[in-house]
């Protein structure tokens, strides 16, 4: 089962992002003390795949980007299978299919 995330919150496909994460951005200048450090949050772009495939070797790892994704995995792929972090561990024999199902069904793979 897959838990999913509440900033991966992308509706797809139009790339619409509603409760867009934010990706902190560190600013270093020059004060009168010493140097200062500012964070700055900016909005992280919407993912421009559904899926990320991360050759390993021997395996492959799957990553969901999108809720498509996440509910694709969640419909094609068996409740059992492996996972690594937010990633689902793929057999080298398997991946071909797999990435050729997701693309049949309109989601992109990077």
């Amino acid at each position: 089962m897959f838990h999913i995330p509440a900033h991966k919150n992308v509706k797809h496909p139009a790339g619409q992002v509603s409760g867009a994460p934010t990706k902190p951005l560190l600013n270093v200048r020059l004060g009168h003390f010493g140097p200062v450090v500012e964070i700055i949050d900016i909005p992280a772009p919407a993912p421009k795949a559904d899926f990320e495939v991360d050759n390993q070797g021997s395996i492959f790892l799957l990553r969901p980007l999108s809720t498509a994704a996440y509910a694709w995995a969640e419909l094609n792929l068996p409740e059992d299978a492996m996972h690594f972090g937010d990633s689902i561990v793929i057999e080298h024999r398997y991946i071909g299919a797999i990435v050729e199902g997701i693309v049949n069904d309109g989601l992109a793979v990077i």
